[in-house]
C-alpha cells in the first residue's frame, strides 16, 4: 500500500518537478558541505567567534544568491528551472542557515543580552540584503 501511495505521489509530481527536487537536494547538500568547510576555516584559521563566522557566511550566501540568479537569468538568458532550483533554494539555501541564526539570537536573548541580539539581527538582515544587492551589481558589471 505504501509503495502505491509513494508511486502515485511521484507520478503526481511529474518529471519536471522531480528534476527540481533533485536539483534542490543536490544543491543543498553541496551548499551545506561548503558552509561547513568555510565555517571550519573561519573558526580555525580566522580565529573568529561562531557568531561572526555565521554572519560572514550568510552575507556571502546572500551575495552568491544575488550574483548567481542575476547572472544566469539576465546575463546568460538561462531561465532553466533546474539551475534556478539548484542554485537558489539548493546551494544558497544549504549554504546559509536560518536555524543557526535563530539559535544565536535565542542565546543572546536568554542571557538577557538584548542589545547584542538586536545588533546581530540587524547586521544579519541588512548585511544579507546588501550582499544580495552587491551580488546583482557585480553580475551586471560582468
Amino acid at each position: 500500500m505504501f509503495v502505491g501511495v509513494y508511486l502515485r505521489f511521484f507520478y503526481f509530481l511529474g518529471g519536471v518537478a522531480l528534476k527540481n527536487i533533485y536539483a534542490v537536494g543536490l544543491g543543498s547538500a553541496l551548499g551545506g558541505i561548503v558552509r561547513y568547510l568555510l565555517d571550519l576555516f573561519f573558526l580555525s584559521y580566522g580565529s573568529l567567534q561562531p557568531e561572526f563566522s555565521l554572519l560572514l557566511i550568510n552575507i556571502l550566501g546572500s551575495y552568491l544568491l544575488g550574483f548567481g540568479l542575476f547572472y544566469y537569468s539576465i546575463k546568460l538568458k538561462n531561465t532553466s528551472q533546474f539551475l534556478m532550483h539548484f542554485w537558489g533554494m539548493g546551494f544558497c539555501g544549504g549554504f546559509t542557515t536560518f536555524a543557526s541564526f535563530v539559535y544565536i539570537l535565542s542565546e543572546a536573548i536568554l542571557s538577557n543580552d538584548i542589545y547584542s541580539a538586536i545588533i546581530y539581527a540587524s547586521l544579519s538582515v541588512f548585511g544579507g540584503l546588501s550582499g544580495f544587492l552587491i551580488g546583482i551589481l557585480s553580475a551586471k558589471a560582468i
